[in-house]
């Protein structure tokens, strides 16, 4: 309850108190012995988390849709040099070379 959206701070920011519960929400650890990251939001275990997950879903029996809002949510990212371009590449590739060498093939897993 410490760590909940709606609990106000009542103490000094830089108190020792309100520093463990920082320390603590930064860990990241709330996802422990939880499904998160297994059968719960993004799957993880990949470089290609959106593909993984993407395709998971879909072997499960989610549906997909495309939403085309009139004003666009997000205007995208892009890398600006040639370095960053091969190295976005680089990660998708080993990315996909993960997914194709692990038990999520897609030639076996959809199956």
């Amino acid at each position: 309850p410490e760590v909940s959206p709606n609990q106000t701070v009542t103490k000094p920011i830089g108190s020792d108190d309100v520093l463990k519960l920082a320390h603590h929400v930064a860990a990241c650890k709330y996802e422990d012995r939880t499904e998160w990251g297994s059968k719960l939001g993004f799957r993880y275990g990949s470089l290609v988390e959106d593909y993984h997950t993407g395709y998971q879903l879909k072997c499960e029996g989610w549906r997909a849709i495309f939403c085309y809002p009139e004003r666009p949510a997000f205007l995208g990212d892009a890398p600006m040099t040639l370095i960053d371009v091969l190295g976005q590449c680089k990660r998708w590739m080993v990315g996909l070379l993960e997914v194709l060498f692990s038990k999520y093939n897609t030639l076996i897993f959809g199956l």
